[in-house]
C-alpha cells in the first residue's frame, strides 16, 4: 500500500480505497462512517484540489483585475480591449501555478496506486 504507517498513525485505524463505481458517478460516498472509528481515505486520480490554489487570495486578485481594467479602459478608451488584456493578465499566473503544481505533483516520491 502507498501509505507507510507513520510513527504518529500508528494507533489511527484508517483504510485507503477507490471509490466505487456509482460513488464516482453520484460524487457521494454511501457508507456512513460515523458509525465505527475506522477513517476512511479515497484516492484522488481526478485532482479535485486543483481549484483551490488560489484559495484566500479571491479578494485581493477581485481587485486587482478590476483596477487593471479600469486602467486599461482609460488608457486605451476601449472596454473590449479592457476585458480581454485583463482577462490574459488574470490567466497568465494560474496557469503558470496550475503547470508548477502538475510538475511538482508527477515529481513526488509517493503515489496514490499500490
Amino acid at each position: 500500500m502507498f501509505f507507510a504507517r507513520p510513527q504518529a498513525l500508528r494507533d489511527l485505524d484508517f483504510e485507503v480505497r477507490d471509490k466505487l463505481f456509482l460513488e464516482k458517478v453520484m460524487d457521494i460516498e454511501f457508507q456512513d462512517t460515523s458509525l465505527t472509528d475506522k477513517a476512511v481515505f479515497y484516492t484522488d486520480s481526478s485532482h479535485s484540489f486543483d481549484s483551490v490554489l488560489l484559495y484566500g487570495h479571491e479578494f485581493s486578485l477581485t481587485v486587482f483585475d478590476m483596477v487593471l481594467f479600469v486602467f486599461v479602459d482609460l488608457i486605451a478608451q476601449d472596454f473590449l480591449l479592457a476585458g480581454i488584456i485583463t482577462y490574459f493578465v488574470a490567466e497568465v499566473p494560474f496557469l503558470t501555478l496550475l503547470e508548477i503544481s502538475t510538475v511538482e505533483r508527477t515529481n513526488c516520491c509517493y503515489s496514490f496506486r499500490e
